[in-house]
Order: C-alpha cells, then structure tokens, then sequence
C-alpha cells in the first residue's frame, strides 16, 4: 500500500516562512490598524498550515479580540475554526 507524501520544495518552504514572517512583522508594527484586522486569520492560517500550533494560539485569540470588536463575523468564523484546529493539535 503506498502512502501519501506531499513533496515541498526548498523553494516552497522558503516561500512560506517568508510569508509568516511578513504576516508577524504587519501585525506587530500595525497591530490595531483596520487593514491588519484580515491579517491575523492570514497568519493565524499559515502557522496552521505549518503546524506552528504554539505560536498560532496568540495570533489566533488577538485577531479574535480585534474582530469582535469590530463585529466581523465572516472572520470570526474563520478565526474560530483555526482555533479548534490548533486546540486539537496543542
């Protein structure tokens, strides 16, 4: 029986971290700016995506704060379901 790999490229992964690490750097030096507000469930998806549960849970539960302020639904809902995921995986 053969098992299923995902075969990622060097290029890829470099592309990924780079992509989290813009993500950080927005949300740190624009943490409460109203474009940043998308920005966390964008990184909060990327940790996910890349199993960084720890660091996930924090992003996760500041946009979470940020966007109930904001009543914004469609993001909670996506924030909320990176949060069961990364609870599961904690």
């Amino acid at each position: 029986m053969r098992e299923n790999y995902l075969i990622v490229s060097e290029d890829a992964i470099n592309k990924l971290d780079n992509a989290i690490e813009v993500m950080k750097l927005n949300t740190e030096l624009y943490p409460n700016s109203a474009n940043t507000y998308d920005t966390y469930d964008s990184y909060a998806e990327l940790l996910d995506h890349t199993k960084q549960y720890k660091k996930a849970l924090p992003v996760i539960q500041k946009g979470l704060k940020l966007e109930n302020k904001k009543s914004n639904t469609k993001l909670i809902k996506f924030l909320n379901g990176h949060l069961i995921t990364v609870n599961k995986n904690l």
